[in-house]
């Protein structure tokens, strides 16, 4: 038995749609888990539990330093009866290739692209339908933001399909279920999908107006946003960005994630320049926390205590 463990957005699953395919045109018998990098050693645990398991792809899931060592662990287990692959585009994933080589496993890594891309690159020409999954890669492309549609259709279609993984944001079953989709009827979105992303387009909107009566701090570039104890999970990253695009500020918005950690997402409008991910990754780093992502859009945990000095360290960032 095959197994890919991928994250749960439009990169990472149409990424992971495109081996699904390939690997059952071959007739490999395939399991699909989804994590997050803070997640990643409950799915590696729970890969470790099927024990026919032959081979692992890990799909566009950034190691999280904070809990590496762990991970390094149960990956050295697996690797005893499993071969590993780990396609991925964060640089806290190539930042470990030295270990992950001594662990006997494999990396593709692309600094530029995205999960998709290298998908696309990799395996394209070996797919049922070459020319269905050239428009997977493409969706997985823009809502990564390494690429700009300007097919009106597409960007639609990338909407609707974006939008629908918002509604419900720990639903895993049905972001295998769209894999699926995908992989066997060819078809890009159904009705669920459409109604799911009509629910999600109408939250949205009312969370971005509920966003600018929760905005703390607001300087010459930079703007911090509180929705903790608002249920907003799956929508935080959209509503960054909206009020960044709008209002050409770097915008970051705190919320609790459970009751032990409060994270801190960011986005950076493209025409400032601010590499947010490193100076997120020092705060985090200074407060016991960890993050991933890219330089112009980032998150970072620390533990709810120190969400005082988290605030104190984001508004310092107004004066970089």
């Amino acid at each position: 038995m095959y197994c890919i463990i991928t994250h749960g957005d439009l990169d990472g699953l149409t990424a992971a749609a495109i081996l699904l395919d390939v690997l059952e045109k071959k007739g490999y018998k395939t399991v699909i888990l989804i994590a997050q990098p803070f997640t990643l050693n409950s799915a590696l645990s729970k890969v470790d539990s099927f024990r026919s398991v032959s081979k692992l792809y890990i799909i566009d899931v950034g190691i999280d330093p904070a809990i590496w060592e762990k991970t390094k662990n149960i990956l050295a287990k697996l690797r005893l009866r499993a071969d590993i692959l780990w396609i991925d585009h964060h640089r806290a994933t190539l930042q470990k290739i030295e270990e992950l080589a001594k662990l006997g496993i494999s990396l593709i890594y692309s600094i530029d692209g995205s999960a998709a891309s290298i998908m696309k690159y990799a395996y394209l020409e070996y797919t049922s339908d070459p020319d269905f999954f050239s428009k997977l890669a493409l969706m997985g492309e823009v809502g990564d933001k390494v690429k700009e549609v300007k097919d009106d259709e597409m960007a639609k279609i990338v909407e609707i399909v974006g939008s629908s993984l918002s509604a419900n944001s720990e639903d895993d079953d049905f972001k295998i279920k769209m894999i699926h989709l995908w992989v066997r009827e060819k078809k890009i979105y159904n009705e669920e999908i459409e109604e799911r992303a009509k629910k999600a387009k109408e939250k949205l909107y009312s969370l971005i107006k509920e966003a600018k009566t929760r905005v703390i701090f607001e300087g010459d570039r930079l703007v911090i946003i509180d929705f903790r104890g608002v249920p907003a999970r799956g929508y935080i990253g959209k509503i960054a960005s909206d009020y960044a695009n709008k209002n050409n500020k770097i915008t970051i918005i705190i919320f609790n994630s459970g009751p032990n950690e409060v994270v801190a997402t960011c986005r950076v409008p493209q025409s400032l320049e601010f590499n947010a991910l490193n100076k997120l990754l020092e705060i985090a780093r200074k407060l016991g926390g960890s993050g991933g992502g890219h330089p112009r859009a980032c998150s970072i945990r620390v533990p709810v205590s120190f969400t005082e000095s988290l605030k104190n360290e984001l508004l310092a960032l107004d004066k970089t």
